[in-house]
């Protein structure tokens, strides 16, 4: 399933579920991302939570890759239960990178281009709106099940996730209801 959507913020994104053959790609490019995380952090000559919160979550998304492949390899990818997705901007650049669970409508990872984190000197260069056109996707998915979209948020995005009308189910888990996942539809889409 393709969904492409024009964001809240005037940018044009498509989101899409990536095959099992290019997960060798995306690996490379997380680790890219990762360097340029941590360049970052360097030049800003301070740790930033941000950033260390994105290299926790790309080594997640590679873990979850390398998992996948695994599975894939060894049995069959009817067994597969992540599924990953990318998100590309109007040149087909990728901006987001996002590990989903189908069946359980959770999303486990979620990553944006590191030139998207507030940065004192990239501020200029950021695009806005990957994130959420990317959670988009996940409740368009959702909603189709009639199911709650939920999220186990790290501290630095329970404010992100709040903002697109997730609460609180759990001490540990945040969830988007049904008629939430409508409003946030009708929101965004254009």
């Amino acid at each position: 399933m393709s969904l492409s959507i024009q964001s809240i913020t005037d940018h044009h994104f498509t989101v899409t579920e990536e095959p099992l053959v290019n997960y060798k790609g995306i690996l490379t490019l997380s680790t890219k991302w990762i360097e340029l995380a941590k360049e970052k952090m360097k030049t800003a000559k301070c740790s930033n939570e941000s950033f260390e919160h994105l290299i926790l979550v790309l080594e997640g998304i590679q873990a979850n890759i390398r998992l996948n492949q695994e599975m894939y390899e060894g049995f069959c990818q009817l067994f597969q239960s992540n599924a990953l997705f990318v998100c590309r901007n109007e040149q087909s650049f990728i901006e987001g990178i996002g590990i989903f669970a189908k069946r359980d409508r959770e999303i486990v990872w979620l990553a944006s281009h590191p030139k998207n984190l507030p940065h004192p000197i990239y501020d200029a260069s950021r695009v806005h709106g990957v994130g959420t056109t990317m959670i988009q996707h996940f409740a368009a998915i959702t909603l189709k099940q009639g199911m709650s979209l939920s999220v186990i948020p790290k501290n630095t995005a329970v404010g992100f996730y709040k903002k697109l009308g997730f609460e609180w189910k759990t001490e540990t888990t945040m969830h988007l209801t049904s008629a939430k996942i409508e409003a946030l539809l009708k929101r965004t889409h254009r």
